[in-house]
């Protein structure tokens, strides 16, 4: 059998061929061939992707989304109804088309916000169902309006780090929503600073020259914060010695020793605490006891 007799062979039982076969048969084969592959479309949707016809009948169209929206990448100049079927079972066909309505864009944007990157100039309203869904979105928004970009941070205050021209309503919004987001903010004022701490002590770390008020309430919801603190007030450090004289238990010199240098006059316990793991915390311990002075022999003798 020669390689045309098997095209028409192909052609004839509706198997499907590669399109450059395809624009080489005859305007009598290629009709044969469009009218046999519509009928094995209809038992095997997949089979779209042979079809090379200027027009699919809508009935067509839907049944060949509903067995994959991806299929619609197919379909030449789908109409309507299909693109809104496809964009509601998976936004990201938005790639393959030319052209959608405002309707499909929008419909896309609310199940798949990031595919907003496919679509030039997006309106506020499209940009806002886009953050809506997906925060990451933003960074596919290449002009954002400030309505836009208030939406986007109160879901993921980190993106402040991608925004320009920011506003204090916006730091303000993003340290709320993110507390350790304050790392990207140079010199936030001490309204910001306090806004982080308040939710996150530990988000003091962000925060060079933090102030005294601010750094007294990190380490009043969470001591153990102090130690993130870069030369802490003398204020600072008192507040730290008398939480731990309260409560004793929350400060864990196993798992934080390096806590014993803000500590005054700290137990023997604590001190045995701080260098067991971490001998090098000695040199913080003004007046070391018996047993930790022998201790920390041991523990420098055995390296």
């Amino acid at each position: 059998m020669t390689n045309k007799d098997l095209i028409t062979q192909y052609v004839d039982t509706g198997v499907g061929i590669p399109r450059y076969q395809f624009d080489k048969l005859s305007s009598s084969d290629k009709k044969t061939y469009l009218r046999k592959m519509l009928i094995a479309i209809d038992y095997d949707p997949g089979k779209v992707k042979y079809y090379y016809g200027a027009e699919l009948p809508i009935e067509t169209q839907i049944k060949v989304v509903q067995r994959n929206s991806h299929n619609i990448k197919f379909i030449q100049d789908p109409a309507e109804e299909t693109q809104l079927l496809a964009a509601k079972q998976n936004g990201w066909v938005l790639e393959y088309l030319k052209n959608p309505s405002y309707n499909v864009q929008l419909t896309a944007l609310k199940n798949a916000g990031d595919a907003i990157r496919y679509i030039e100039n997006p309106s506020e309203e499209l940009q806002l169902a886009a953050v809506q869904q997906s925060r990451l979105a933003f960074e596919d928004i290449k002009n954002p309006t400030e309505r836009v970009t208030l939406e986007a941070l109160k879901g993921n205050g980190g993106l402040i780090e991608r925004v320009k021209n920011r506003t204090e309503e916006m730091i303000e919004v993003a340290v709320s929503a993110t507390p350790t987001a304050i790392r990207f903010i140079k010199n936030p004022s001490e309204k910001v600073q306090l806004i982080a701490v308040s939710n996150i002590a530990r988000s003091i770390e962000g925060i060079r020259n933090p102030t005294e008020q601010v750094q007294l309430k990190a380490v009043h919801i969470n001591p153990g914060s102090i130690k993130y603190i870069e030369n802490p007030a003398q204020s600072v450090i008192d507040a730290f010695n008398e939480a731990h004289q309260r409560h004793s238990t929350y400060i864990n010199f196993k798992m934080d020793p390096e806590l014993i240098k803000y500590t005054k006059n700290p137990s023997e316990d604590d001190q045995i605490d701080a260098i067991q793991w971490t001998p090098d915390m000695m040199k913080y311990i003004k007046n070391p006891t018996k047993n930790v002075k022998q201790l920390y022999k041991n523990l420098t003798q055995e390296k």
